[in-house]
């Protein structure tokens, strides 16, 4: 028996994974099916007039034989992402605070970025360059919060500037958010800016600097050299544009900066990243000690059609799936597979213990 795993995933979905089963015989034998060598010498008391004795000495019950059996629980391993919002006096132009607020509200309340925990800071967090405080870190249940207080953020105020060194710096302190450093695996931060930096790093640093390309770059780098990979928009952005530029180039994602200038292209371009989040790694949990991970398989069900997903040793070819550990209790779909998963085109997740693996060619 196959058990499915339903888009979007549930950080809690608990799933009876039974294997294949094997019939105990094609044909032939008797009315049970079984194809033991029986001699049908039949020496019941039965008043009928055959000659047979029936000395069949089998003792089938007709019970299917089952390869394998285990039951797991099986969860997604969430992907997290700190929206960090440019909140400077200037996104008050054009309208660009409300409709990156709405974007926001749009976007974060679509289920199929139920899987994500969601973090939200804004810099400058109050007035000024002043940008100490964490609004809301990255944890299971956070996004309902960031949805219930985006709409009471009123538009920045007039004299606030731009700290983007020392917003983005902030991440590289476990105590300023503890949801993205050392928490295993990749995170993710979605910086959102309509200038270059016009703070200075005495917030941050104790020193009267000018910020420079080179200084964010490098901060982005070494957020990436710790598993915190960078995404930038640019929204109505009028600054120099190597300041985002040297960010995106060393945040470790690989993408461009993304530039925008109205709601629908934000909206577009949230909707982009966000995606991109969205795990592609599963917790099956400890596995039976008859379970053989030589005897499993994955499938994606698309408008009915159920597709093997065959096992990709290492993802070498960025197809497949592979074990994300040695203890075999995480697996991870490759590149390929993944962009599956995240397009939404895929219905459901299916897997089956017991039969042997599926492996790629």
């Amino acid at each position: 028996m196959k058990e499915t795993i339903r888009r979007p995933a549930l950080l809690a979905l608990i799933l009876v994974l039974a294997a294949c089963e094997s019939t105990s015989g094609a044909g032939g034998g008797g009315a049970d099916g079984d194809t033991d060598a029986d001699t049908d010498t039949d020496t019941d008391a039965d008043t009928d007039t055959d000659a047979d004795t029936d000395t069949d000495a089998d003792s089938d019950t007709d019970t299917d034989a089952v390869c394998d059996e285990a039951n797991f629980a099986i969860e997604i391993v969430p992907g997290r992402l700190m929206i960090l919002q440019d909140f400077s006096s200037s996104m008050s132009n054009s309208d660009k605070w409300n409709d990156a607020r709405d974007a926001l509200l749009t976007v974060l309340s679509d289920p199929a970025f139920a899987s994500i925990e969601f973090g939200f800071d804004l810099f400058p967090d109050s007035e000024f360059c002043v940008v100490d405080t964490l609004q809301l870190p990255c944890a299971p249940g956070t996004v309902t919060e960031i949805l219930a207080a985006l709409p009471t953020i009123d538009p920045a105020p007039s004299d606030s500037g731009t700290p983007l060194y020392c917003a983005l710096e902030n991440f590289l302190d476990p105590a300023y958010e503890s949801g993205l450093l050392g928490t295993g695996g990749t995170t993710y931060i979605l910086l959102v800016s309509d200038g270059e930096p016009s703070c200075t790093t005495h917030e941050c640093e104790g020193a009267y600097t000018d910020v420079t390309p080179e200084m964010v770059g490098e901060v982005a780098a070494d957020l990436a050299a710790v598993d915190v990979l960078t995404y930038v928009i640019g929204f109505g952005y009028l600054g120099d544009p190597l300041f985002l530029e040297a960010i995106a180039d060393n945040g470790g994602t690989g993408a461009d900066v993304i530039d925008v200038d109205d709601y629908a292209a934000f909206e577009a371009a949230l909707e982009t990243v966000v995606g991109s989040v969205v795990s592609c790694t599963y917790d099956i949990g400890e596995p039976d000690e008859s379970a053989d991970p030589d005897d499993v398989n994955f499938f994606f069900d698309s408008d009915g059609d159920e597709t093997v997903v065959p096992y990709d040793e290492g993802c070498a070819e960025g197809l497949g799936w592979m074990w994300a550990n040695v203890e075999h209790t995480q697996i991870t779909f490759c590149e390929g597979a993944c962009d599956e998963l995240r397009s939404g085109e895929v219905d459901s997740v299916t897997v089956e213990w017991g039969c042997p693996t599926v492996v790629i060619e």
